[in-house]
């Protein structure tokens, strides 16, 4: 948890969730699949 990563308290009423604005969803464009799967080839990242 980022806290105890941190060792310090963290407010948790100061999120406000009425400004998430944007909603996955929708095709990928497969130059953005290709990129991204280039990426995690980069990172050596295996999606489970």
């Amino acid at each position: 948890m980022l806290s105890e990563m941190l060792d310090v308290p963290l407010k948790k009423d100061f999120v406000d969730k009425g400004l998430k604005r944007t909603v996955p969803g929708g095709p990928v464009p497969g130059k953005v699949k290709d990129l991204y799967r280039r990426l995690c080839e980069a990172a050596n990242y295996k999606e489970e």
